[in-house]
């Protein structure tokens, strides 16, 4: 018994360290303000598809989505941190530290699991702008930093929780 916990240990000891190193890109990149302007002008571009197809009246000038409603003009700069990135690293990084599971099996959860992420940020911009709308616009900042970072945040997490109970990794 105590061999199976301290192997049990060493797993989540290893997965700790390696989750930790994997990090270290991702702090290199905030410390250079890492940008990608065609990433920022294809998310602003979706995020601005969908609220045309809910009828929000917008305009698009990369980047920027510009929204009116009634007498009330709002523009949404789609920035770096808006494209859904850090999340999709932090997803990877959970995904590639996790023991006893072969890389093969790691890659095809990421193909598989980072395309609905990225939709997942694309409504989150949209249902931002659109509840910021019909809200009063003082509740943006609520609404946004609230609900919808930490909504990606325990989505990355569902993911990659479901991820391991698939693989029989955990029991829930």
């Amino acid at each position: 018994m105590k061999r199976k916990t301290g192997k049990k240990l060493m797993e989540v000891i290893w997965f700790l360290l390696r989750f930790n190193l994997l990090a270290i890109p991702l702090y290199i990149l905030l410390y250079l303000d890492f940008s990608f302007q065609p990433l920022q002008n294809l998310v602003a571009f979706l995020s601005f598809k969908l609220l045309s197809i809910s009828g929000v009246q917008a305009s698009l000038s990369g980047s920027l989505i510009t929204v009116i409603s009634g007498f009330r003009l709002s523009v949404i700069d789609v920035s770096m941190d808006c494209t859904g990135w850090k999340s999709a690293y932090a997803l990877l990084a959970l995904a590639v530290a996790t023991p006893a599971i072969k890389m093969k099996k790691k890659i095809k959860f990421l193909l598989f699991s980072l395309p609905p992420l990225f939709l997942i940020n694309i409504l989150r911009i949209a249902a931002t702008t659109y509840l910021s709308l019909s809200l009063d616009p003082k509740y943006f900042s609520l609404v946004h930093d609230l609900l919808w970072q930490w909504g990606l945040a325990f989505a990355v997490l569902g993911i990659w929780v479901f991820w391991l109970k698939r693989e029989k990794r955990i029991i829930i």
